[in-house]
């Protein structure tokens, strides 16, 4: 019994020694309880535990692709340059008031009727102002002369009156085509031998159209320059005794004008 238990002893010895040696085996920080793993996270330095089986499939799992870089998309062009915008027109006030206008008129003068065979054409002068009433619009008042040759003699006629006139018509930049009509009143007169032709009073209508161009100025004052032809129908006349009166003194006009506009 004695060498039995002996023998026991040292059996026990030898297991107990080969059990120290597999467990000092296993490697420190990685203690394996239940199946379960012990590890330390090298980024956070905190303790893990975690199932042996789950920690073989993380490692069987395979890595996600690398994310593909998209291709750089090509810069837009930049917008054209956008054109400079012109400054706006500056409207002067006096474009937008009501203004007034002096003008000088000269041009030719001719009756159309009978008094035709007695005198020759004249000469036609005058002077006139203007007042825009609305735009488009005015009112002239002006002082009219004429003068002629008696056919065969030396004598002469002269006229000198007054009209006053209504324009009317639109303006189209700088030009102003405009309609006219009014009154004229005339005393004609005779100097030297003038046979078939006395002193009297003429009361007219003059009827015509006539266009106006202003010259493009950055001042108040503006140069304007005319043309104008009128029918002048004589209602009143008594200057040719024999005719057929008072048609026979109905007139033709022509004038150029130049002025100032304020």
């Amino acid at each position: 019994m004695g060498r039995a238990s002996f023998g026991s002893i040292v059996a026990l010895a030898c297991l107990s020694s080969v059990a120290s040696a597999q467990s000092s085996a296993q490697p420190q920080g990685n203690p394996q309880q239940g199946g379960q793993e012990v590890i330390v996270d090298p980024q956070t330095g905190q303790v893990v535990v975690r199932n042996s089986q789950q920690a073989q499939q993380q490692q069987q799992q395979p890595l996600p692709p690398p994310a593909q870089a998209q291709p750089a998309q090509p810069a837009e062009p930049p917008p054209p340059p956008t054109p400079a915008q012109p400054p706006p027109a500056v409207v002067h006030d006096h474009e937008l008031e009501k203004r007034t206008s002096v003008a000088g008129q000269a041009g030719l003068i001719t009756y159309t009727g009978e008094a035709a065979r007695l005198t020759t054409p004249g000469a036609s002068y005058g002077l006139s102002v203007a007042y825009d009433l609305i735009r488009g619009v005015n009112a002239e008042l002006g002082y009219v002369g004429s003068s002629y040759r008696v056919e065969g003699t030396t004598g002469g006629v002269s006229e000198n009156g007054a009209d006053v006139l209504m324009k009317v018509g639109p303006e189209y930049g700088h030009f102003s085509p405009f309609a006219l009509w009014g009154l004229e009143l005339s005393w004609l007169g005779t100097h030297g031998p003038a046979e078939g032709i006395q002193d009297a009073t003429l009361l007219r209508l003059p009827m015509g159209a006539g266009l106006a161009y202003t010259l493009p100025s950055d001042s108040p004052a503006e140069v304007t320059l005319g043309l104008r032809a009128a029918y002048l129908f004589t209602l009143t006349s008594g200057a040719f005794p024999g005719l057929a009166e008072p048609f026979a003194a109905n007139q033709f006009l022509s004038t150029l004008s130049v002025g100032g506009r304020f």
